[in-house]
């Protein structure tokens, strides 16, 4: 009897911390949010996130304490994926506590590299094959500061794994919604294509191989286990409907068309400087576009996910509880709202 007290316990103290881990990473994602389309939009600099990102953080290091063995649900899952990117998003520019060190940096670009090889000796897409061209800038013209942004700063390059691998943790979670649409496609591709600009433009690093490993997504017949998003990701891209000629499964419609449509924009005409080529093309594309649209992206995805029950709670508007029920509860759990 002891026992199984002591476990129900538990199990409600769990449910409770989810509840408040699920709060504050939502509040924590909503500042981030805001924060960033008040600079975007407005060009307004308020730092509206720091004390709800400490809250997770608190809580995260509290939640991982008194529950080391218990699983998340994969709504959880998501949301910490979410904070994160948005985090490392809208900060990738400047150092901050949430910045990775240098040598958490590398180690994530190693495993990448190694990814993005196993994804091309596995592909039978031949479009990346020929060079794009070669613009590397000479290391006498590089700048100390390109040097250390190179090694030290969050690169584009760096977060396109992060949000494929958001976009898929999403696209698993619900079948019936499973299937990415051309509007993604697009927006992944331009991601690619912000994040090659940026290396070849900001970075003056561009050799073929780092490009490829950028555009280096897609479905492939057999998986490694190099990545731990490999498998979701691998889902996301395979189609459901269609199948080849042969009864084998086929990447979804439409994506390696858009990708390559995207990396061909890299490669100038013969006779055009590349340098020059790479400034039109961001003309055409410019990075401030890109990052409406993928905050758009960002606010759609924590506005599709039902919110928690704490800031249903903190509204007075719960499903199936009359505001008598919710007073109480609130006095139960001793809620400051």
């Amino acid at each position: 009897m002891a026992h199984s007290g002591k476990r129900a316990q538990s199990e409600t103290r769990f449910d409770s911390d989810l509840m408040i881990l699920d709060y504050t990473l939502f509040m924590a994602t909503k500042a981030l949010l805001e924060e960033q389309v008040l600079k975007h939009e407005e060009g307004v600099d308020e730092n509206l996130s720091e004390h709800p990102l400490e809250m997770v953080n608190s809580f995260l290091h509290i939640f991982k304490n008194n529950h080391p063995s218990e699983s998340v649900p994969d709504a959880i899952k998501l949301r910490l994926r979410l904070v994160k990117f948005t985090t490392l998003f809208g900060r990738r520019s400047t150092q901050s506590a949430t910045t990775p060190s240098s040598a958490d940096l590398e180690a994530l670009r190693r495993t990448h590299r190694r990814r993005a090889t196993e994804y091309w000796d596995s592909s039978s897409d031949g479009s990346f094959q020929e060079p794009a061209f070669q613009h590397r800038q000479s290391s006498e013209r590089r700048s100390a500061t390109q040097y250390r942004a190179t090694t030290d700063s969050i690169a584009l390059s760096d977060l396109v794994p992060m949000f494929i691998g958001l976009s898929a943790a999403r696209s698993n979670m619900d079948m019936s919604t499973r299937e990415i649409t051309t509007q993604w496609m697009h927006l992944a591709g331009q991601f690619m294509l912000q994040a090659a600009l940026e290396q070849c433009l900001l970075y003056g690093q561009c050799p073929t191989e780092r490009l490829r490993e950028i555009f280096s997504w897609g479905w492939k017949e057999d998986i490694s286990t190099s990545w731990q998003d490999e498998q979701s990701v691998n889902d996301m891209f395979f189609d459901m409907d269609q199948y080849d000629e042969d009864g084998s499964r086929r990447e979804v419609k439409g994506w390696r068309e858009i990708k390559t449509g995207y990396f061909k924009m890299l490669k100038p005409t013969d006779g055009i400087d590349p340098l020059r080529h790479l400034k039109r093309v961001q003309g055409r594309y410019p990075l401030h576009d890109f990052e409406s649209s993928l905050l758009l992206f960002l606010e759609a995805l924590q506005l599709e996910q039902e919110e928690p029950f704490l800031t249903q709670l903190e509204k007075n508007n719960v499903p199936g509880m009359s505001p008598k029920e919710m007073a109480s509860l609130k006095k139960r759990l001793r809620l400051p709202f």
